[in-house]
């Protein structure tokens, strides 16, 4: 792993004290100097999209075979959430590293963090340590090699401010209901699939942060909490590999891959909840997006039955489950 990366990750991580947004802006320009901070070098910007009240600057690193989103505040200062994904790294079946070892990897790279759980799961045939914690202001969940002790995967996402967190488990009659929240989210979004409803605090007004999801697009809806009026709406495309197609030699070509992702050949978003639903019957599809990985093309879908969520991987061609998890 890049030792550089790691550092970077830990200071920007350990310095957020700030909870709520200034409403200084700063240009795309900056925003995208400020990200690149936190990548390797060699880091190339693929893009750098407008994202509610910040941006989303998506890199990727042809040394590491390593993509990073970072996600930054439009006050050029704060983070708001960072990834990375190993791309040409995968899991092991074989485990030489138990839990404990796995524990002490992590608090190496990240001394101050609380490891709140630690998991083997299997993730497209193969094994891999899924491990959740938080470490200041940020909440994290790190996807490791169980053979190499490698890391695949990061994810970072800034906590928001515990009186938000109190507002969002109790019954606050000044807000809309989340039903009322669905139904402004479909009428401006007719047909999207709604991934997560939360409420936030920015510049000192509470907002409802709906993300969705429709026909490869995602979609970032924010609404006054109290009126339900709109403020912004963004929507983003998906897939990976079309923002990569110059410069990742693993991906088809652009014949490849337009042969490969016409509708004939590829399931529909609706085929693929169907096959979700049919395998965990009863349950609610919380998250679907379509992926692109190690040369396969699949669906990757989040479902929540009573107290169990379910994690299930499907191939978008066959429509053959790949993978499936189950938390409580």
């Amino acid at each position: 792993m890049n030792r550089k990366l790691i550092t970077l990750a830990m200071l920007v991580v350990g310095s957020l004290s700030i909870t709520t947004l200034q409403a200084t802006t700063v240009s795309k320009e900056q925003v995208i100097k400020k990200a690149t901070q936190y990548v390797p070098k060699e880091s190339k910007v693929i893009t750098a999209v407008e994202k509610g009240n910040g941006y989303k600057v998506k890199f990727y690193n042809e040394k590491q075979k390593e993509t990073y989103e970072v996600e930054i505040a439009n006050n050029g200062q704060l983070l708001k959430e960072f990834k990375s994904e190993k791309l040409s790294e995968k899991g092991s079946n074989q485990i030489t590293l138990s839990e404990a070892q796995i524990k002490n990897k992590v608090l190496e790279q990240y001394p101050n963090a609380k490891i709140i759980s630690i998991q083997l799961n299997s993730d497209d045939g193969v094994k891999e340590y899924k491990i959740k914690l938080s470490l200041n202001n940020m909440n994290g969940e790190l996807e490791i090699n169980p053979q190499t002790g490698l890391t695949l995967s990061r994810d970072f996402e800034r906590i928001v401010d515990q009186k938000v967190i109190d507002l969002q488990t109790s019954q606050n009659s000044e807000f809309i209901s989340k039903q009322k929240v669905k139904e402004i989210t479909l009428n401006k979004i007719p047909g999207a699939t709604i991934t997560e409803i939360k409420l936030d605090l920015e510049l000192g007004k509470y907002i409802y942060e709906i993300e969705a999801y429709k026909d490869g697009y995602e979609y970032e809806l924010k609404l006054d909490a109290k009126t339900g009026k709109g403020i912004s709406l963004f929507k983003d495309l998906d897939d990976w590999y079309d923002d990569m197609i110059s410069i990742k030699p693993q991906i088809p070509s652009k014949n490849e891959t337009s042969q490969n992702t016409t509708s004939t050949n590829i399931l529909s978003l609706e085929q693929a909840k169907n096959i979700a639903l049919q395998k965990v019957p009863g349950a609610k599809i919380i998250k679907i997006e379509k992926d692109y990985d190690d040369g396969l093309i699949k669906y990757e879908i989040e479902l929540r039955k009573g107290n169990l969520e379910y994690e299930l991987e499907i191939n978008a061609k066959t429509g053959k489950i790949l993978s499936m998890d189950i938390d409580d």
